[in-house]
């Protein structure tokens, strides 16, 4: 059973999903983008990374035998958001297929991932790392920020396929990141997503 069928129960609502490495901006987006869409008239709504969370409760960094404790932590929080806040947007900071990519980056799990997860998003969006690293006491350096980003380049038409849709890259400083993930939310309601 996967992640994804354990909450199947929870009613599907309307959500983005940031994909990008550590130190990619994408909290940064998250609350911007929401902020947007607010502005806009929708209601939208951050949903935080739940490994913050976790490390700060556990008082630590994860191993891999806590991988799977996350990862449904994170489906749990969307989740929650979703029942808690019907018609919203959630703009989920970051996407749920996340944490099986850092259990293969930092642990060498060779467990396939659940590309399932990719459906719980209406819109999936890449932040770029085009801008220099910031220091984080949960983050480790550029060379494992560059490492994710490669690894989700090399899995994005894998995405893409099961998504059924694009995922963008959304670079450059935040007014043109705003504006582009902003673009492509829009570009979309009353397309292939009801938004």
């Amino acid at each position: 059973m996967s992640a994804l069928d354990e909450h199947s129960r929870v009613p599907r609502v309307r959500r983005i999903g940031l994909l990008g490495a550590e130190s990619s901006g994408k909290s940064t987006l998250a609350i911007a983008l929401a902020g947007a869409l607010n502005d806009q008239g929708m209601n939208a709504i951050v949903v935080p990374e739940y490994l913050r969370e976790w490390c700060e409760r556990h008082g630590r960094t994860p191993e891999l035998g806590d991988q799977v404790e996350i990862l449904r932590g994170q489906i749990a929080a969307e989740d929650h958001a979703a029942e808690a806040n019907p018609g919203a947007i959630l703009v989920c900071d970051p996407a749920a297929i996340t944490t099986p990519m850092y259990s293969r980056l930092y642990f060498a799990d060779p467990s396939e991932f659940d590309l399932a997860l990719l459906l719980r998003y209406d819109i999936l969006l890449w932040c770029d790392i085009d801008f220099d690293w910031v220091a984080d006491p949960l983050r480790d350096g550029h060379r494992m920020r560059e490492h994710m980003h490669d690894l989700i380049a090399n899995s994005r038409a894998d995405f893409e396929q099961v998504h059924g849709s694009p995922v963008p890259l959304i670079s450059g400083p935040l007014p043109d990141r705003i504006a582009l993930a902003t673009a492509t939310v829009l570009g979309r309601r009353g397309n292939t997503v009801s938004l």
